[in-house]
């Protein structure tokens, strides 16, 4: 019934998990213990930006048949919705309050309906890096209400 969207089917890492997994993830520590190496490749933008990848999304979107949305956090909104729906390039655009945040919005994408729910990324929503702590507080606000 929902389908999440962060845009890239598979994981990476940013800047500073890379140097967390460099520092405490030694090689000593691989040798030692017969462990595999870290292979998780680091997250770049400029994946982001192609046409192909927003097809992918597209595909898998219409492929789930799923009649919701969720988008989480800008990425999604700027690299895929932006491209269906002109109004929208960021979350603070959906609304910064919490009566706005996490509201359903219909938006049309290839000629279907979505009810679009617009959340903050989850490392935003649990307060992680160098997150905003609006986002978080809206978040556990919209928790609340919706529970």
């Amino acid at each position: 019934d929902v389908w999440l969207c962060d845009l890239l089917p598979y994981s990476r890492v940013n800047e500073n998990q890379k140097k967390a997994i460099d520092n405490y993830y030694t090689q000593d520590l691989i040798r030692n213990y017969g462990l595999t190496p870290a292979t998780i490749p680091s997250f770049d933008k400029n994946e982001l930006d192609s046409q192909t990848r927003r097809e992918d999304i597209l595909h898998d979107l219409e492929d789930s048949k799923a009649d919701t949305l969720i988008l989480l956090g800008d990425l999604p909104i700027y690299w895929f919705l932006r491209f269906f729906d002109k109004r929208y390039s960021r979350l603070t655009q959906f609304g910064e309050r919490p009566e706005l945040y996490g509201q359903r919005h219909d938006i049309k994408i290839n000629k279907k309906i979505y009810k679009t729910i617009p959340l903050c990324h989850p490392r935003q929503a649990d307060r992680l890096g160098t997150s905003n702590i609006q986002w978080g507080n809206l978040h556990d606000q919209w928790i609340r209400a919706e529970a």
